[in-house]
């Protein structure tokens, strides 16, 4: 009897062990599963919080053209692009043209006593 009951101890000690070891592995594995849908899940958060911005963004943008457009299609719109762009005026106007300033000429090149008492008078 003794032989018998030590075989079902050890049998069951390996069916309690089989058991232990197969919850111990889908554990993990679904673990692994939960976790990587939450990082799947945070990313996506992530991309619509950033189309969220761009759209709101491009929003923006296309209020201000509209804006620009009905601007525009007005006379005084229209007047002020044509000056603007083809640098119009009308005919009792006149145009001032405005031009950067001749350069300065460069300075005489110095002789070498002149470069030393320079140099001499920059000590003082």
């Amino acid at each position: 009897m003794n032989l018998e009951s030590t075989q079902k101890e050890s049998y069951l000690s390996w069916k309690s062990f089989i058991k232990i070891f197969v919850l111990l592995v889908l554990f993990f594995v679904l673990s692994n599963s939960v976790f990587s849908l939450g990082k799947k899940y945070l990313g996506l958060r992530k991309s619509i919080n950033t189309a969220k911005q761009q759209q709101a963004l491009l929003d923006s943008k296309k209020g201000k053209l509209e804006e620009e457009t009905r601007f525009l299609q007005t006379p005084l719109g229209q007047e002020m692009e044509l000056r603007e762009k083809y640098h119009l005026v009308k005919p009792d106007e006149g145009m001032v043209i405005i031009g950067t300033p001749a350069p300065e000429p460069a300075p005489a090149p110095r002789s070498k006593i002149q470069r030393f008492w320079d140099m001499v008078c920059s000590w003082f």
